[in-house]
Formats: structure tokens, C-alpha cells, sequence
């Protein structure tokens, strides 16, 4: 009597054979070593590197023209004060762990430092609240003579430890009016600062708008309500971008100068080398850790998997 042979289909039932042991300890090993950079990850290490850092002083002008909206921000209308917030909130956003970065306001011919400079990733949330509340309101008056503000700020930032770079944004228009030749005299040394004048606004004269000190809208400053030049008709109750005057202040001090059209640019104007420094900074490697642990975790799936054979 023949031997009954077991049908197919009982032999395609049979229980799947483990995986070999090799394998089974090669997939534990990497999922053990996933599990330790998760580990890792949320514990997030840093290590201490010389980084190239910014290092920098802000000020930006808050004077009346400032509010001038001849900007643009994601589609719309802006002012100057209102864009110029905005690429310090860029810019603080894309500083590396270690940079230091204060906050100024410039009117008249002073400047207020508002906080030091500080550790931008520690310090980020206070940065962007204070950066946040400054406007109009904070001026004590409507002057804003613009040279003799520069050399001041110059020589606040040379007196910081650590001598911070100053970066001093404004449009650069001069209330009351400047004549050629006047204005206070640069005695320092050029390039003895490091900084860069930054100019925000457009070509166009625009109102000015005029407001309390409540931030009240009063209309827009009128011809008869603002110095004007003693040697010609002037129209200095208008405001645009005084490129010509920043750029040859800028060249006298030793300092750079740049157009603000996005806001954007002022993250990588300052990561430029005349504003930054070597200096010892953390690198924190948890999201290196975190990207090892996947790395590690789809090399144990893919252990022991074996291409198709095509017949």
C-alpha cells in the first residue's frame, strides 16, 4: 500500500521558520542602539566648539518717519519701524547657539540700550517680546538727527565688553536738516568700530504720519510744522531713504552699508565676516542623535530581508 502524500496546500500552512539567529541578534543590536541615541536625543549633549558667532548691537530708529509705510510684508503695505522688527526677528531666529545680540532705540541724537547684548537662544523669547513692543511711543521727541546719533552709538559699543558690532538702522533722514559741512565731527578712528548702517525705506518721498505720544494718528506732518533748509525750499515734512547721506557716513566711520529690501538679508548681513567672530559656542547634537536612531531603526527592518529572485 502506498504512502498517502500530504496535500499542497497542507504543506503551504506550516508555521514560518524563525529568523536565523545571526539576523535576530543583528536586528536587536540595532534597535537597541536606536534606543540609545532616543535616549541621547531627548537628553540632548552639546559640545564646545570654536563657532564662527555674531556678536552685535541693534538700534533701530524709532523716530516719526519710521512709521512711513513705503515697505512691503507678506503682500501688504508696512512702515519702516514695522519691517526693520521683522528682520531682527529673522535674523534672531537664524543666529547660531552662542551669538549675543542687544536691542537699541535711537531718537533725537540718543541712543537707549535696552538690554545688553545676550545669548540669543537662552535669551530668545525676551528678545522677540521686547522687540515686539518698540515704536513710536518710546521716542521722547520728534528729532532725529542721525549722524550725531551714529557716532554716539559708535561710541556706546566700543565701551561694551567685548566691544559688540553695531548695526543702526535707520532711513536716514535728518531732523532738523543738515547743511553741507555741518553736523557734529567724526574725531575717532575709522574701522576702530565694526558695524554696519543699515537703510530701510524707498525712493519715493512719502507724508509722514503724525501721532501722539499715546500712538494716536494726528494726520501726517505738514510743510509749516517742520524745520526746513534756510537756503532753499525744502520739503523735509516728506520722508524717503537718504541712501547718499548713510553711505558716505557709513565710508567715514569704517563702518558697511546696506540697503534693506528683505527682510531676510539682515541674517546673513550679519553672518558676514567683518560682523562676526571666532568664539567657544555649544553644539548641541540631539537632533544628530534622533537621526541616527532612524537611520538605525530601518536598518533592522531591512536586516535579513532578502531581494526577490525573478525566474
Amino acid at each position: 500500500m502506498s504512502a498517502v502524500r500530504p496535500h499542497r496546500g497542507a504543506q503551504d500552512r506550516r508555521p514560518p521558520s524563525t529568523l536565523p539567529r545571526g539576523v535576530a541578534r543583528l536586528r536587536f543590536g540595532l534597535l537597541g542602539a536606536a534606543l540609545a541615541c532616543l535616549g541621547l536625543a531627548a537628553w540632548n549633549p552639546a559640545v564646545t566648539l570654536d563657532r564662527p558667532v555674531v556678536d552685535a548691537v541693534v538700534v533701530l530708529d524709532i523716530s516719526q518717519s519710521m512709521d512711513v509705510p513705503d515697505m512691503r510684508l507678506g503682500g501688504h503695505a508696512a512702515s519702516r519701524l514695522a519691517f526693520a522688527r521683522a528682520a531682527v526677528r529673522d535674523a534672531l531666529d537664524a543666529l547660531p547657539c552662542g551669538s549675543r545680540l542687544g536691542l537699541g532705540i535711537f531718537s533725537e541724537y540718543r541712543i537707549l540700550l535696552l538690554t545688553a547684548p545676550a545669548e540669543t537662544c537662552a535669551a530668545h523669547a525676551d528678545l522677540n517680546g521686547l522687540l515686539a513692543r518698540l515704536d513710536n511711543r518710546l521716542a521722547w521727541t520728534n528729532a532725529s538727527e542721525v549722524r550725531k546719533g551714529v557716532l554716539n552709538a559708535r561710541e556706546a559699543v566700543l565701551a561694551l565688553p567685548g566691544q559688540p558690532a553695531l548695526v543702526f538702522v535707520t532711513d536716514g533722514q535728518e531732523a532738523p536738516p543738515l547743511a553741507p559741512g555741518q553736523g557734529r565731527r567724526f574725531d575717532g578712528k575709522p574701522g576702530e568700530a565694526r558695524g554696519v548702517l543699515v537703510g530701510v525705506g524707498g525712493d519715493v518721498p512719502q507724508p509722514i504720519p503724525k501721532t501722539d505720544k499715546l500712538g494716536q494718528s494726528l494726520g501726517f506732518w505738514q510743510e509749516g510744522e517742520v524745520a526746513q533748509p534756510r537756503d532753499r525750499k525744502g520739503s523735509e515734512h516728506l520722508s524717503a531713504l537718504d541712501e547718499p547721506h548713510l553711505a558716505a557716513l557709513a565710508t567715514e566711520i569704517g563702518f558697511g552699508y546696506h540697503r534693506l529690501d528683505r527682510p531676510g538679508e539682515l541674517a546673513a548681513l550679519l553672518a558676514a565676516p567683518g560682523l562676526r567672530r571666532a568664539a567657544p559656542a555649544p553644539l548641541p547634537l540631539g537632533d544628530g542623535f534622533a537621526l541616527a536612531a532612524l537611520l538605525l531603526i530601518v536598518a533592522a527592518l531591512l536586516a535579513g530581508i532578502r531581494p526577490a529572485r525573478h525566474s
